[in-house]
């Protein structure tokens, strides 16, 4: 007597999709759960094909009574081709502020009413409790002196522990959509000062306009339908020392 047929249908629905470099194509069948399941337990991923395309995933849900779903997905893996230029897609900007421990030494500086940071270092390396404790310390002739009421300001904090203070400074992210194929100029112009190009590079600190160094740029790739997505990454700050990232910063600095 031969074995009663499955009670189990596939549907009429079958979604289809081709975007550059790669076929995806989705199966759904309906019907008893004991069914379905040895159906599903009987197919081999990345074999099983449909359309020429490999199965990629299988999915059984049981409803109600003993009734399922079954979902099958087939597609191809996207080949990289090297020679072929990306094409973008989309843009997406975004701005958010990363918080960095300033220490106090900012503070110091060569001016009268600065704080001097050579005064302030000898003062914290002073061994006598009684001289540090009156913020006073020994020059190399052993004459005393007395730190100037700006830096006794800052050696105060210091001497409670406090070494920095919090501050929050913007980053700005580019994210840009491309198709399969190479992307040119990425990682060129990393730690460097550039303009993104964003609707927030006016963005002030200090009560100046930003300025930005790039420091990200990375590519990930989804396999299953080629997109690139591209994340480059800058940092606000009022300023950058152009002998370290400017354009033609030292390149003494730069490896190989």
């Amino acid at each position: 007597m031969p074995d009663p047929a499955p009670t189990y249908w596939e549907q009429p629905e079958l979604n289809q999709t081709a975007t550059e470099g790669a076929n995806t194509a989705t199966r759904n069948f309906k019907g008893d759960f004991d069914d379905l399941l040895t159906f599903a337990n009987g197919l081999t991923i990345g074999g099983s094909p449909y359309g020429g395309l490999p199965l990629r995933a299988v999915n059984i849900t049981r409803t109600v009574a003993s009734l399922a779903t079954l979902r099958l997905e087939y597609g191809k893996e996207t080949s990289y081709d090297s020679q072929k230029t990306a094409t973008e897609t989309s843009v997406n900007w975004s701005v958010k502020h990363t918080q960095r421990i300033v220490s106090l030494m900012r503070r110091t500086g060569d001016s009268a009413s600065m704080p001097h940071r050579g005064n302030l270092e000898a003062w914290r390396k002073e061994p006598d409790p009684a001289l540090y404790d009156a913020f006073q310390y020994r020059n190399q002739v052993g004459s005393v002196l007395t730190l100037s009421n700006p830096e006794i300001a800052v050696a105060r904090k210091l001497k409670a522990g406090v070494e920095g203070a919090m501050r929050f400074y913007p980053t700005i992210q580019k994210v840009t959509v491309y198709t399969g194929g190479k992307i040119t100029g990425v990682g060129a112009g990393l730690a460097r000062i550039s303009t993104p190009g964003s609707p927030w590079d006016s963005i002030t600190i200090g009560g100046s306009s930003a300025s930005w160094l790039k420091v990200g740029d990375d590519v990930t790739v989804d396999g299953k339908t080629g997109t690139q997505t591209r994340t480059e990454s800058w940092i606000g700050a009022k300023s950058w020392d152009a002998d370290l990232y400017g354009a033609n910063a030292w390149p003494e600095l730069d490896e190989g």
